[in-house]
């Protein structure tokens, strides 16, 4: 589609699969928040006879949604923008809720920055969380569980240049500014965003991160699921490394490394050491529930102390799925590697 026969100011992509509740929140928001001269191209994926039920259903307006086969975000992603009509495609989760003000600012952003070409924003627990919910959400705001990445998770992180700050739960780019042969790569487990980044940056495209431009975004409701989302996070960042190593990447290099570093140490009998660097780690942990961001400060006393191990759990999470990545995209020379199993994302 030319820039000419882009009729709309914003379009709106949800991708949505067997999450029905949620889904219908997100939609209550964005239709509530949305523009004038705006559409929402949401893509079914794969077999979900409810939501299909439910959109056929309930009509809502400038809401197009299409059942697609199954297959990875980002293949849904390219397809909505293919089909999108509005200059500024904002893309979006099906557990999103977005604040009234989001899509107009957004947009008069755009307007009064012509020279940025990508701009996204944090996403915050939301304040009806439960209270797992809301550990889940604060322990990723923590400069020692997520250094690099915190400012996604929470208030409070002014505005950014970093590439890893964007992510496609909550951001938005002019379509005439991305080169037409530049899409989202459809292999990619998780992380899609950072590749996208790093290769619009490239193209000379500028980007922001601006805290003010939030979204709510439910958390896991289990530790289970919460480590299994941590451990897929890692999967796709072994599979941008592979895809292409920018220097950017080292420092989430280290939960990987530090892991390796533990297992050899046990199996070489190095317990003392080990256990001085566990030692570390957990006043490393403890530390940084007690400097860290408005959503550790809102809890209480107990709920803090519980973060320190969930730091730890975090670390280990990721860099299991980590080495589940690199493993699986060797599985070719190595089948075995298929036996482990996959973390979801």
């Amino acid at each position: 589609m030319t820039a000419e026969t882009r009729s709309l100011d914003l379009t709106v992509s949800i991708v949505t699969s067997g999450r029905l509740p949620l889904l219908k929140r997100c939609l209550r928001s964005v239709v509530n928040s949305l523009p004038l001269q705006s559409e929402i191209l949401l893509v079914v994926n794969g077999e979900d006879r409810p939501t299909i039920e439910w959109l056929t259903n309930n009509p809502l307006p400038r809401l197009h949604w299409e059942q697609r086969r199954r297959g990875s975000l980002a293949t849904h992603r390219n397809f909505a923008l293919s089909r999108a009509r509005g200059a500024i495609f904002y893309c979006l989760d099906d557990d999103i809720e977005v604040p009234k003000f989001l899509f107009s600012e957004v947009l008069r952003f755009f307007e009064q920055h012509p020279d940025v070409g990508l701009l996204g924003g944090p996403n915050r627990t939301p304040p009806h969380s439960s209270r797992h919910q809301k550990l889940f959400g604060a322990v990723m705001t923590s400069w020692f569980a997520a250094p690099w990445v915190r400012r996604r998770y929470g208030a409070g992180g002014g505005e950014s240049l970093a590439d890893f700050d964007l992510m496609f739960c909550n951001l938005a780019f002019r379509v005439s500014a991305i080169p037409p042969q530049l899409r989202f790569v459809e292999t990619l487990r998780s992380n899609e965003e950072n590749t996208f980044v790093n290769s619009c940056a490239a193209s000379n495209v500028r980007h922001r991160f601006i805290d003010r431009f939030y979204v709510y975004h439910e958390r896991r409701t289990s530790l289970v699921g919460f480590l299994r989302q941590i451990a897929s996070y890692g999967h796709g960042r072994s599979q941008q490394v592979r895809l292409g190593w920018t220097w950017s990447q080292f420092g989430f290099l280290v939960p990987p490394a530090v892991l390796v570093l533990a297992m050899v140490l046990l199996a070489t009998g190095f317990v003392k050491v080990l256990a001085a660097l566990v030692g570390l780690h957990q006043a490393l942990g403890f530390a940084s529930v007690f400097t860290g961001r408005e959503e550790i400060r809102a809890l209480g006393m107990g709920e803090r102390f519980k973060l320190v191990p969930l730091i730890g759990l975090v670390h280990l999470a990721y860099g299991y799925g980590f080495w589940w990545g690199t493993l699986a995209g060797f599985s070719r020379l190595w089948p075995q590697a298929a036996i482990l199993p996959i973390p979801a994302r």
